[in-house]
């Protein structure tokens, strides 16, 4: 019985300390985008932005109908999205 008490004490210090030593660990800092990184950014950024781009023409009749955002674990997006094409435009194919 003593032995027991002693292995039940025993784990309940262990978990205790590792809780604690896991607990004072810092998260790693964000790391900095590069050069090129930022100038890529920018450049979407750019893109994305109505009031600086012009409006191109929509010769298929592109119609953007939803989009859904995916995000995993590991900090990355997959963004699965739904176009509608009008079947009354003819798109040219080249003839070899």
């Amino acid at each position: 019985m003593v032995i027991r008490r002693r292995v039940i004490a025993l784990s309940a210090l262990t978990a205790f300390l590792l809780t604690v030593v896991l607990s004072a660990q810092q998260a790693p800092a964000p790391r900095k985008p590069t050069k090129a990184e930022e100038k890529e950014r920018d450049t979407i950024y750019t893109l994305l932005d109505p009031t600086k781009t012009t409006s191109l023409p929509n010769d298929l009749s592109l119609q953007w109908l939803r989009e859904d955002i995916l995000k995993s674990s590991s900090n990355q997006e997959y963004v699965p999205f739904i176009v509608s094409i009008d079947p009354s435009k003819k798109i040219g194919r080249a003839h070899v």
